[in-house]
């Protein structure tokens, strides 16, 4: 009979001499890794590892951007410990003390196998679904995708920087665009959450390194024109590439989660004016979306297979979506409400919560705002900024009741939001009819989608005008698939004969939000005032005449060429550091900053948006703005003539809409009208 004592210790003695053997190791946890990721079982240490890795990464390259090398060293120091600890609990009867120092480059590289071999596991299962999207049942969304797309391409260079103009048509493109080049150079973001702005670096890289376009070297509004046109090119075409990720998840939400045919969820989707205008900027309200439709992907996944994996990765999204814009707040109570509703008992609650909720706010700070603790204040404003009730307009009455009877129909198209409105008293009345029989269970997934939109909903309603606009546009994924669920309902409960009837009324409902979006979209279309403007202005004005503007000249709409040269100046006076002598030698125009008290007035004068104060006449606070009302009184008494008025092309929107649902819904950034006055001497 063999002697065990011996065999074991032979055996221990084998164990500790294959435990330093890194090869070996690596091998064995990679192959183990793959087993488990092509089975479909994925391990939860493997996606917490994923996830804590990342945030490794993430924060030591922000430590380095920042020059925070203190923090470098803790997080590393921090990295150092884990490992350390992590394999010594594993291994605790290591007699050879100076193989200790072995333990975290052990421990990473089991952590490193770990890793690669899922990732290799699951590539085959993304080679297969993404073999899938190019099957025959996608074609139809392939079309709409390619239709979708010619707008913004068409539309790719309108109102963006070249050799005549400065800025951009919508001021928040050029904010967005340095907000990204300070990401990178400052690590540092105050227009919120700074995970968009690194995202849209990273995935300006590849054109950095082919020398297509180099973001770094703008350094002002007025120099290297030629990179900056090229560099709003790039991208809004990010913005594009996001809406079509934002298409391919809604239609694979409803065909999968849903069962329904997704053509008429994706043209509701895609012919809505908001959605087409803002794919047509530089704004992150279209990746917005994208995060909110990646976060019910996740929910669905998770509400379909609950698993520990499926509720890390969507408490992740959710944080992600969270870490591009503070708007996508409701998203925590959504995720809330879907494991309040799916947890068997309260053990099972209390669990996933105490689970998800943590890791949903770990990743919101590690990726959104990793230097909240240095930078609370700038953090805290901007969110009171974007979250307190505001919307102090003068033009309205009651915005609230303005923002959901009248723009929210114009931004997102009378029949889309029409259908919202009947499908939410649908579904109001069968969860009401399904309390009385107990049988709530039956529509969880549809009250899940009801309760988002309704939360989000809410969220924009303390705004009041302010919640209409391209803020509303996180409204529409939770539109189109509450729409499409009705649609569905009523299908599976109609005969034949009364199918056609729907039928007709979905083609005229699709025709009208066809007609209303480019009725929008129509206005782009056509030559912009400021652009006419700056050209009649070339051809009729005097050279080395003074021309009055209104303060602040960058936020008035003016005409290219008074706008270029009134700031091509003042960068010359900074240059030179000489704010007392300005010399207009360089421009074919002068310029002064319209006051009212200033005793002689300049022979021409440009007045923008003069219609806003007619909006207001008979609403509260008309009148606040003294010193508008007091030039434009002086213009009277001075007795100036209207000599030239540029207006958009509203031939196709003004049956939707009229100048002042232009103007408020702020939409589309483009002046009412560009008026310039004369007075001869």
């Amino acid at each position: 009979m063999p002697n065990l004592n011996f065999l074991n210790k032979k055996k221990h003695i084998k164990q500790k001499e294959n435990l330093f053997n890194f090869k070996n190791i690596f091998i064995e946890t990679f192959n183990s890794s793959t087993t488990s990721a092509i089975s479909g079982n994925i391990r939860t240490k493997t996606t917490i590892l994923f996830l804590a890795y990342s945030m490794i990464v993430y924060l030591s390259a922000f430590s380095f951007i920042t020059r925070s090398y203190s923090n470098l060293f803790f997080i590393l120091m921090v990295l150092f410990i884990y490992l350390t600890v992590s394999l010594k609990k594993e291994n605790k009867n290591i007699d050879n003390k100076k193989k200790l120092i072995l333990f975290p480059l052990l421990q990473l590289t089991k952590d490193i196998a770990d890793t690669l071999g899922t990732v290799k596991g699951i590539l085959p299962i993304i080679k297969q679904w993404a073999l899938s999207i190019f099957c025959k049942d996608n074609i139809p969304m392939f079309c709409l995708i390619i239709i979708y797309l010619i707008t913004p391409i068409i539309l790719i260079s309108w109102g963006i920087p070249n050799q005549e103009k400065i800025y951009t048509y919508h001021i928040d493109e050029w904010r967005f665009a340095m907000a990204i080049k300070n990401a990178f150079t400052t690590g540092k973001s105050d227009v919120g959450g700074i995970f968009y702005y690194i995202t849209e670096g990273v995935l300006l890289i590849p054109f950095y390194l082919l020398h297509i376009v180099n973001p770094l070297a703008v350094k002002s509004s007025l120099t290297n024109l030629t990179q900056q046109h090229r560099l709003f090119e790039i991208l809004r075409l990010f913005t594009m590439l996001y809406g079509v990720l934002s298409i391919s998840l809604i239609s694979t939400i409803v065909k999968k989660y849903l069962h329904f045919n997704s053509f008429v969820t994706i043209f509701l989707f895609i012919m809505t004016p908001v959605f087409l205008i803002m794919s047509s900027l530089v704004k992150v309200d279209v990746a917005v979306v994208f995060w909110i439709l990646l976060s019910l992907y996740s929910l669905f996944q998770y509400i379909d297979k609950k698993s520990t994996n499926k509720l890390i990765i969507l408490a992740v999204v959710i944080g992600l979506a969270l870490a591009v814009k503070i708007s996508t707040l409701p998203l925590v109570f959504l995720f809330f409400i879907t494991v309040l509703l799916y947890s068997p008992n309260k053990k099972e609650l209390i669990r996933s919560l105490a689970i998800g909720l943590p890791i949903l706010f770990a990743t919101v700070i590690v990726f959104g705002y990793p230097d909240i603790l240095t930078r609370f204040p700038v953090y805290y404003q901007f969110i009171h900024t974007n979250t307190a009730s505001r919307g102090d307009t003068i033009f309205l009455k009651n915005q609230r009741l303005y923002l959901v009877t009248k723009e929210y129909p114009l931004i997102f198209g009378y029949f889309l939001y029409l259908s919202c409105i009947v499908s939410l008293l649908y579904w109001l009345f069968l969860f009401i009819k399904k309390v009385f029989e107990k049988k709530v269970y039956v529509i969880k997934k549809e009250l899940v989608i009801v309760t988002g939109f309704i939360i989000f909903l809410c969220s924009l309603l303390p705004f009041r005008i302010d919640g209409g606009g391209n803020r509303a546009l996180v409204l529409l994924p939770f539109m189109v698939i509450v729409v499409s669920m009705t649609i569905l309902q009523i299908i599976h409960k109609t005969q034949n004969k009364w199918r056609y009837l729907l039928y007709l009324i979905l083609s005229i409902g699709l025709s009208l939000q066809i007609f209303q979006s480019y009725a929008w979209v129509s206005v782009l279309f056509s030559p912009d005032p400021r652009h006419v403007a700056s050209l009649w202005i070339e051809k009729n004005i005097p050279g080395n005449s003074t021309i009055g503007i209104e303060n602040i000249p960058v936020d008035q709409m003016l005409p290219d060429n008074v706008l270029f040269e009134f700031y091509k100046t003042q960068y010359d006076l900074y240059q030179h550091n000489s704010f007392v002598n300005v010399d207009y030698s360089g421009n074919k125009y002068n310029y002064i900053i319209l006051y009212s008290k200033i005793p002689k007035w300049p022979p021409y004068i440009i007045i923008t948006n003069s219609e806003s104060m007619h909006f207001a006449k008979g609403s509260p606070g008309y009148g606040i703005d003294s010193e508008y009302t007091d030039i434009m009184n002086r213009l009277k008494k001075d007795k100036y003539k209207e000599i030239a008025k540029f207006t958009p092309n509203f031939t196709y929107y003004r049956y939707f809409g009229n100048a002042k649902d232009f103007y408020l819904t702020g939409l589309i950034w483009a002046p009412l009208s560009i008026r310039i006055y004369h007075k001869g001497y």
